[in-house]
């Protein structure tokens, strides 16, 4: 995987997973619904965690997946700009 496929994974997950937790609160009793944002939050810790790897592969090591995973929780407008620059 690239590291721009990696990143719009990586932004879908994330959708999915905002969905499923705000059906989640509105039926917290719901067991299936929980389970559905259980697999959608692990979906989207599995995408970042690509996406970090993408980064520390594309820079070559110079970017340590530590730098790479503060880059994308502070900075993810730039990196997301930089991302389409290179692809």
């Amino acid at each position: 995987m690239n590291i721009k496929n990696a990143f719009k994974a990586l932004e879908t997950a994330e959708q999915v997973s905002t969905r499923a937790s705000e059906e989640w609160d509105r039926y917290p009793e719901n067991e299936s619904l929980e389970a559905a944002f259980d697999a959608a939050y692990a979906a989207e810790f599995k995408a970042f965690d690509a996406v970090v790897a993408e980064i520390v592969k594309v820079s070559h090591g110079m970017i340590s997946a530590k730098i790479a995973r503060v880059m994308l929780r502070t900075k993810r407008a730039e990196v997301r700009d930089l991302i389409n620059r290179l692809a």
